[in-house]
């Protein structure tokens, strides 16, 4: 018998080609049809019907059941040219209730979603009311994009993917993204989009359809007719499931109840004289049966088979009610010769062989194409279970070739149970990897389909899957070989980015370790079939969110980019030895904080280079990203670079072993240089991600853009962080004789860290490291630092991450040291000279803080230079200032209440770490070197130790105004009594330790309201100053001015972070910002206490002029 293919269209713009005979019926193909929509049987199967459509007009003829495909060419195609028709699957009579549609039928519910919103934007869209249109439009995004957040489209380039990858068009009517504003438009949709964000995919399809009932009864069909023959009265059939049969005449608002399906007994369609048609209900307990009257049989057999339709339904038979009379078309073409009535004798297995057939599409393979990978299950010996796979078992086994060769491999296996569907889905995978032939990428060997369980026989990585691996063997592996791993990923992506493939699922646990070196990726099951709805739908978790970029997660979109986010995280989870990503965070939680513009933390021992690649990697512009051949060179320069590094270690090493084994051997008693001090410990955020914190760029511009801080993710900063080996690092600056002392500790951290084009790069200066100095005679270069022999007694430090400063003081030829907390970066220990360094071949390390000693003969000579009775007049102003400094604190004591300063003495103890700056973050960069420190400001730093670092330099300024006649006068002298001023000053202290004690133990919200109490206070003692500023001598005025328009910056910037601290207080970042927020509280009490010290230095001088 010939076959025809017939094309069925689906209302998600898909279709299904389907191979037809001429005795196959129309109940048959919507069976087939309907069965490869999803796995498993459709309880609603019995709502769908075939709908033919004529393309020019609209107009459309339901195909009844029963219908041969000979019977309705004949009928309808003998009307119209075959290229004008077109067979649509749709879902025709619906339950009663989609709720336990959706329970008992999730794919026919969404089906039935995608044919009314087909529809609507079809038909509706152009014509209904503006709000309406923007409603169901940011229903359907909510909807379509279901894992997006509330505050996606909120962000520019989310809303720009949206209008220029997915398109407004699939959402909103032509006519009304043509007519509104951009702007305007955009508004409208946030505003809307944030009513039904908190909305599930099922609730998102109940909402849309709540809405579409406002202006369409998409539930109902209609019909023009009249009732009874003959004499009869025009009226509007309604057929429905909640209205039964029904009809509306013109004057009335609801319709008016004929009968229910449950009481039809018969249908029956007849052609009428003048070319109507009339349709025949015998209905139960009806004397007569009901008449229709259509304007033509058409519409008499279209309304006949929706009752039909609706009476299989509603009793569950298959069975139809619908008898035709004046039938003239027979079921199948009459044969030639005798065999007329052959038709008539047709078994029901000779009827089977005619049922239509899927015809498979282009591009759905099934098995792979060359037939050589087909194995003999013979071949295949299994010999243990290694796991077990999506699709089931893994099995170590082995492979005996023709040769006689055995071959260990590793056998997928799917399961017997599992549906057709699944068997080529899983098949798929080893297709595509037969595409394949990579050194990093696991092999096809061949597959047993022959029969049940199909097998895949892949090669074995005798190691196993990476994560498990890099756990099991941490010690083993240092820094080089982790590197090596990612570079040989990066090669093998390359090589599927050239063959334009996307791999989707790129983590640790995917990549298999083929020996100690040897790295391969594999599971390529999720690369085919991640694009396909029912998985969606399905997922139950099976999507890594935590290794997705945000446009995956958002938007479903799974490019090249997305690939390379997800390398970088695979490379974060390579570098701290497979641990997962994010870990604590929930899926749902992980898009909000990639959105807020935290990334993973730099993994411990990570080069800076490396991790700057990451965070390109991590852009959250997918256009921003580098493609997978950059990554390949870049990847390999990093090997590069740090095996000459581990080289380069090596060798120093070596030699000094030996400078020490030499100098033993002749019997010194000398010791050798201390070692460097150790690189500050760069804490990590508790939560396993970086938080969107105000960071400051530590590194020089190379020749890759990965290496520039410019492109990192807004609020983060490239580490110049600890190396990976932190003791050969310490050793790295002995050998060095090109250098000055004085940068010796600063150069030697960061040289051969940072690797460039060519080779390595070398520290910006303005960023407060300094560039490796040229060449320098050993008789040239200076012993100690300049800042020491300028005449201060300050000595400035170059370690690594110290902030105090030392204070030599130099008395009759004798070197005094007192409260020494950090020492110079150069000179040599006791008793070694210049020339015994120079002879070991090394140069000296930058001492420790614990046993850093300026040596005898740098002193005597810096002795010379300075002047001893400029250093006593020095430390007896200091003296001076001190005490007046103490007198102070002590009025302030006695004019407290006890228990008050009793709880701030508690206070400031117990919230040392709560207020003080939070640890230095793992990418700030060292501390600048600052110029020599005054005197003054080491007053500052010994005298008022309270004060904070944000509040020295202002301080500094008030004290050394001071310095007239005014300050020899003792402020206890001062009357408090109606002080204003000072009264002011106290309450804003006081309102500043009510909130750094209550802040970690209130809501987010109390801190508006202690905030506000702040601010209150601070007006008053402004207000305050403001009445007494006239009647104080002119020249302090600026200062005071000065110094109000501070507390108002200090007050900003308090509001500032309480908001930041609200914003961010339902996340683990939440006491990080209370912390800045405390910080920024305390500054202003401070500031406070200046202002005053101002007014008192001016009334000083006021009574000093006058008496």
């Amino acid at each position: 018998m010939d076959r025809s293919i017939l094309k069925v269209h689906l209302p998600n713009g898909g279709f299904n080609m389907v191979k037809y005979g001429d005795a196959t019926d129309v109940k048959d193909i919507i069976r087939l049809v309907v069965g490869r929509l999803a796995a498993g049987e459709r309880y609603f199967a019995r709502c769908f019907a075939l709908k033919l459509m004529h393309v020019g007009t609209r107009r459309g003829y339901w195909l009844h059941n029963d219908l041969t495909m000979y019977q309705v060419r004949q009928k309808y195609e003998a009307k119209h040219q075959p290229e004008e028709l077109r067979y649509e699957l749709r879902v025709r009579y619906l339950p009663r209730s989609f709720q336990e549609l959706y329970s008992r039928d999730k794919v026919t519910f969404y089906y039935l979603y995608d044919q009314v919103r087909s529809d609507y934007m079809r038909d509706l869209a152009e014509q209904v009311d503006t709000d309406v249109a923007i409603k169901l439009g940011c229903i359907e995004m909510r909807r379509f994009f279901k894992d997006m957040p509330q505050v996606a489209l909120d962000k520019k380039s989310n809303f720009e993917y949206l209008e220029k990858e997915v398109g407004l068009k699939r959402f909103l009517p032509k006519c009304l993204i043509e007519s509104m504003k951009p702007k305007a438009l955009r508004k409208l949709i946030q505003n809307h989009f944030r009513q039904y964000a908190q909305l599930s995919e099922s609730e998102c399809v109940y909402k849309f359809f709540e809405t579409l009932f406002v202006v369409c009864s998409f539930n109902q069909e209609r019909f023009k007719g009249a009732l009874g023959s003959g004499w009869s009265i025009d009226v509007e059939i309604v057929i429905g499931p909640d209205v039964g049969i029904s009809y509306l005449t013109g004057k009335a608002s609801s319709p008016t109840h004929l009968a229910e399906f449950a009481q039809v007994q018969s249908i029956q369609t007849v052609s009428a004289d003048d070319g109507k048609g009339i349709l025949q209900l015998k209905i139960a307990g009806a004397t007569e049966p009901l008449m229709i009257t259509c304007l033509s049989l058409d519409t008499a057999e279209d309304m006949a088979d929706l009752i039909d339709g609706y009476c299989r339904l509603v009793h569950d038979m298959a069975k139809t009610l619908w008898s035709r009379k004046d039938e003239s078309i027979p079921r199948l073409p009459r044969p030639s010769g005798g065999r007329h009535r052959q038709e008539e004798s047709f078994t029901h297995n000779e009827r089977i062989s005619d049922y239509a057939e899927i015809v498979e599409e282009e591009g759905d393979y099934s098995t792979p194409d060359a037939r050589d990978y087909e194995i003999p299950r013979d071949h295949i010996k299994l010999v243990e279970i290694l796991g077990e796979g999506q699709f089931g078992d893994v099995y170590k086994g082995m492979f005996f070739e023709r040769e006689g060769m055995q071959v260990p491999v590793a056998i997928k296996t799917c399961k017997e149970t599992s549906e057709e569907t699944m068997t080529e889905k899983f098949l798929e995978e080893a297709y595509i990897m037969q595409q394949f032939d990579h050194p990093h990428i696991v092999k096809l060997i061949g597959i047993c389909s022959d029969n049940r369980p199909v097998w895949i026989v892949m090669e074995l990585a005798k190691h196993g899957e990476m994560r498990a691996y890099l756990q099991n063997n941490k010690p083993r592996l240092d820094l080089v070989m982790l590197i090596m791993y990612a570079y040989q990923l990066s090669t093998a992506l390359s090589y599927l980015e050239s063959k334009k493939f996307v791999h989707r699922d790129i983590a640790a646990r995917n990549v298999l370790v083929s020996s100690h070196d040897c790295v391969k990726l594999g599971d390529f099951g999720l690369s085919r079939w991640v694009e396909e709805q029912s998985y969606y739908k399905a997922s139950k978790g099976k999507l890594p969110i935590k290794w997705m970029a945000p446009e995956s997660i958002n938007f479903r979109r799974f490019t090249t980019a997305s690939d390379v986010w997800m390398f970088g995280v695979c490379i974060w989870e390579i570098l701290m030895y497979g641990v997962k990503p994010f870990q604590g965070v929930k899926n749902n939680d992980v898009i909000g904080k990639i959105e807020a513009g935290e990334r993973l933390p730099l993994p411990a021992g990570c080069p800076p280079s490396l991790y700057n690649l990451m965070c390109v990697c991590w852009q959250y512009e997918p256009s921003k990203r580098p493609s997978f051949a950059d990554l390949k060179t870049w990847l390999y320069e990093i090997v590069e670079d740090e095996r000459y590094r581990q080289t380069e270690e090596m060798h120093r090493d070596n030699r000094r072993i030996q400078a020490i084994s030499w100098a033993g051997s002749n019997g010194s008693d000398e010791e050798p240089p201390p070692p460097k001090p150790a690189r500050p410990v760069y804490p990590m955020s508790p939560t396993g991600s970086i938080p969107n914190l105000t960071g400051n760029s530590s590194m020089g511009n190379v020749n890759h853009h990965w290496n520039s801080t410019s492109h990192l993710p807004q609020g983060h900063s490239t580490p110049a962080g600890p190396s990976p080996n932190t003791d050969s690092l310490k050793r790295q600056g002995m050998e060095d004789h090109s250098r000055p002392v004085q940068s010796t500790v600063t150069t030697n951290l960061f040289q051969g860290y940072f690797p460039s084009s060519s080779g390595y790069m070398q520290v910006n200066t303005s960023q407060g490291h300094n560039h490796p100095g040229p060449p320098v005679p050993t008789s040239q270069r200076p012993l100690i630092s300049p800042y020491f022999s300028s005449g201060g007694v300050g000595v400035p430090t170059s370690g690594a991450g110290q902030g105090a400063s030392s204070q030599i003081t130099m008395r009759n030829g004798v070197t005094h040291q007192g409260d020494v907390q950090q020492q110079m970066g150069g000179g040599y220990p006791q008793g070694v000279s210049e020339a015994d360094v120079a002879r070991r071949g090394h140069h000296p390390a930058a001492p420790s803080p614990r046993n850093s000693m300026v040596q005898d003969f740098a002193h005597h000579r810096h002795v010379e230079d300075v002047d001893e009775h400029v250093i006593e007049a020095r430390c007896q102003k200091q003296k001076q200032d001190s005490a007046a400094d103490a007198k102070w604190l002590q009025m302030e004591e006695k004019n407290l209440k006890r228990d008050k300063w009793a709880a701030m003495q508690s206070e400031d103890s117990d919230s040392t770490k709560e207020n003080s700056p939070p640890p230095q973050h793992p990418f700030s960069p060292l501390p600048p070197q600052t110029p020599p420190p005054t005197t003054q400001q080491i007053q500052h730093s010994q005298a008022v130790t309270v004060r904070r670092t944000s509040t020295d330099s202002r301080s500094s300024s008030t004290s050394e105004s001071t310095e007239g006649a005014a300050v020899s006068l003792n402020k206890s002298q001062l009357n408090r009594t109606n002080d204003k001023v000072y009264e002011s000053t106290t309450s804003v202290v006081r309102a500043v330790m009510t909130m750094t004690k209550e802040a970690p133990s209130v809501e987010p919200e109390g801190y508006l309201t202690m905030v506000r109490t702040i601010g209150q206070e601070l007006r008053s003692l402004l207000a305050s100053v403001d009445e007494i500023i006239n009647h104080l001598p002119q020249e302090h005025i600026k200062q005071i001015q000065m110094a109000q328009k501070v507390l108002s910056t200090d007050m900003a910037s308090l509001v500032s972070s309480m908001k930041l601290a609200q914003q961010y207080s339902t996340t683990s970042l939440d006491a990080e910002y209370r912390k800045r927020m405390l910080k920024s509280a305390h500054a202003l009490a401070m500031d406070s206490k200046n202002l005053l010290d101002a007014v008192d230095t001016a009334r000083l001088n006021k009574a000093s002029v006058s008496s």
